[in-house]
């Protein structure tokens, strides 16, 4: 029968500690399992069953667990270490086959489960560990009297947990006490003590070697000792409550009053009483508008007295402006502690320290309509640091415009145009205007919310540009003005030229243009900046040419933003020269009439007499008319000509014209 292992994390309560678990689920116990537990100080222990017993080890003691159950089965024996729940689920797969040791890092009880197979049946063991801390012990002296100490120890479970302590007067005394005698104030006598003794303080548990640090603190028992001052480290504002918490270091003996008063005034008691040991007091019930101030008085055992320094509090009013917020305080007053810097923050930001007591106003216009601003004030006096608070909200607006969008940009892909900006802060709206080149701004997206970039399929870029325009509506529910316009680059083919239009793409400044060709699938196959022109001759390009080929130009932002063109059909036009006279002499030169032909594919070169009588004709662009007909040289005189050509992507041209023949 095999049985799966859980383990229970048996939290301290109170001063005791929870039993191993004895409520099975999903299975019973069949055979009781005999679990061996040894620890690295020594200690071992066998639990048979369920164990009363408590193995107590100090903080990161590693322990070994062994199965000693008889006629046990070791392949389904499993441990688990830290199980936290209040029943043991047999059934659950949370099991240790692998590890037989654990080092508990943290002080608490625990419960160590083992469960396996005996005999054929299931069997299971529970350990009860207690893991024990060792911290600095605490305590503090009172010298009030000559050669008369008080010892004072705090009953504290985090810094005096210990089952007993070991006192060291430093005199050849030793005495011992135990935790049941704490809250502890013991008087000891020294008989002709010389200056300087240290008593010490050793903290112990009962059933393991586990020793917390000797602490020892010097003293003069021949002296007597005030009762020590207390220092306020800094007191904090509390939004909504009107109270404040004060952070403050006083003596562990004795008690601590906490004297309050209006700025201006005097220091009533109060009858606020906080017990020696305690460092922070919250204090409700104050006008938030009002500005108070605080001391921290000590009284030891010595029947005398000592008061901190003096500080107070700073409440702020955040003042919506509409457009800014104005940010008030009353200033530190001038007969309290020195006073040495306000410094307002909000958010992520800090403003630069205000040193001069009198400036008590700062106006922040660096804000959002629709963010919730919190601000707050630190003040520094005499060292002590004032904390001051007031979240205000969002900003009304008052009607102010927020800023236009400046960086937008528009580009054509896939013919449609894709216009694209940098977002406002917490824009609610936009209305998107277009204008043909040259015509008024027409709204095509009125306010509606969206994200950018927005593409408008509206259009067609082959034939004219268009011009874009965003305006936003901010958290205060204004209207941006527009922003300047983007336009479209629109490149056509005029002659033997391409041009595009020179209304920018962007709302920054241009950098520079780029003859781009794309093959069919619409990738780039050859490229030549142009620089900043707007026209170029297509024959100085020395592009390839090709009927799937296009054309199509990108422009280039100063922050690195792309635009392109709409794209276009690459067509080389003709270049024909026919000249207007040829001298068939027989001396080389000039001795055959030849039209001159650029991107021709195809042509069919003829030549008439005057009367319109064909008397030569080819179709070879390197053959031309030798100035003879039927083998005999033509006469003197006028002829004319017909040139029809073709080019690479089917496109024809005709020229026609006169020309003489001289001899």
């Amino acid at each position: 029968m095999r049985i799966r292992i859980l383990l229970l994390l048996l939290g301290i309560v109170g001063e005791g500690w929870a039993q191993c678990p004895t409520k099975l689920v999903n299975g019973t116990q069949d055979y009781k399992g005999r679990l061996q537990v040894s620890s690295s100080q020594g200690t071992s222990m066998i639990a048979e069953g369920t164990s009363d017993r408590i193995l107590k080890i100090c903080k990161g003691t590693t322990i070994q667990v062994e199965d000693v159950t008889a006629n046990n089965n070791p392949s389904l024996t499993a441990y688990n270490f830290n199980y936290q729940s209040a029943e043991v689920d047999l059934s659950a797969p949370i099991f240790d086959k692998v590890n037989k040791s654990y080092t508990y890092e943290k002080a608490g009880t625990y419960g160590l489960i083992m469960v396996g197979s005996a005999s054929g049946t299931g069997s299971y063991a529970c350990q009860t560990v207690q893991v024990v801390d060792t911290p600095t012990p605490q305590f503090d002296l009172e010298v009030c009297e000559a050669e008369k100490v008080t010892l004072v120890v705090p009953k504290n479970q985090e810094k005096n947990p210990y089952d007993a302590f070991t006192v060291n007067w430093g005199d050849g005394n030793i005495e011992q006490i135990k935790q049941e005698d704490l809250p502890l104030k013991k008087v000891h006598i020294y008989k002709n003590a010389a200056a300087n003794i240290q008593v010490s303080l050793q903290g112990s548990y009962t059933g393991v070697d586990c020793k917390g640090e000797e602490v020892g603190k010097v003293i003069d028992p021949g002296k007597l000792n005030d009762s020590p001052t207390p220092t306020i480290t800094t007191l904090v504002l509390l939004n909504g409550n009107g109270g404040v918490n004060i952070q403050f270091a006083g003596p562990v003996s004795g008690t601590q009053e906490i004297l309050q008063k209006e700025a201006g005034g005097t220091y009533p008691s109060t009858g606020i009483q906080v017990p020696g040991g305690m460092n922070i007091q919250t204090i409700t019930n104050l006008d938030p508008k009002k500005q108070y101030c605080f001391q921290v008085r000590s009284s030891g055992g010595c029947s005398t007295s000592n008061t901190s320094n003096e500080i107070c509090t700073v409440p702020i009013a955040v003042v919506d402006k509409g457009n800014y917020f104005e940010i008030n305080w009353p200033a530190y007053p001038k007969e309290a502690a020195k006073f040495e810097s306000y410094t307002l923050k909000v958010g992520s930001k800090t403003f630069t320290p205000i040193t001069d007591r009198t400036t008590t106003q700062i106006v922040d216009k660096d804000v959002i309509c629709g963010v919730y601003y919190c601000y707050t004030l630190e003040t520094m006096a005499n060292g002590i640091l004032t904390v001051s608070g007031n979240c205000e909200g969002t900003l009304s607006g008052n009607g102010k415009l927020p800023d236009p969008v400046d960086l937008a940009y528009v580009s054509i892909v896939k013919n449609e145009a894709v216009l694209d900006w940098q977002q406002p802060p917490l824009p609610l709206n936009y209305t998107i205007s277009r204008a043909e080149l040259g015509k008024g701004f027409e709204e095509i997206l009125a306010g509606k919310t969206m994200e950018t970039p927005f593409f408008d399929k509206e259009i067609d870029p082959s034939q004219r540009p268009y011009c874009y325009q965003i305006a936003y509506e901010n958290g205060c529910r204004t209207w941006s003005k527009p922003s300047n316009p983007v336009c479209t680059i629109h490149l056509s083919q005029k002659g033997g030229d391409i041009t595009w239009t020179s209304n920018t793409p962007f709302t920054h400044a241009i950098v520079d243009y780029t003859v781009q060709v794309l093959d069919a699938q619409g990738n780039v196959i050859a490229s030549k900046n142009v620089g900043n022109t707007m026209k170029v001759n297509v024959s100085s390009l020395g592009f390839p040419l090709s009927p799937d080929y296009q054309y199509r130009i990108q422009c280039t932002s100063e922050i690195g933003n792309t635009s392109w063109s709409n794209p276009i059909p690459i067509r080389e036009l003709f270049q024909v020269y026919v000249p207007d006279a040829f001298t068939p002499n027989g001396d080389s030169q000039n001795d055959v009439f030849l039209p001159k032909v650029v991107h021709v594919n195809a042509l069919k070169f003829t030549v008439f007499d005057r009367w319109g009588n064909s008397i030569f004709s080819t179709e070879d662009e390197s053959e031309g008319w030798d100035g003879y007909i039927n083998g005999k040289p033509a006469p003197q005189g006028s002829y004319s000509y017909r040139l029809d050509v073709r080019n690479e992507v089917g496109d024809s041209f005709t020229k026609r014209g006169v020309f003489r023949l001289i001899r």
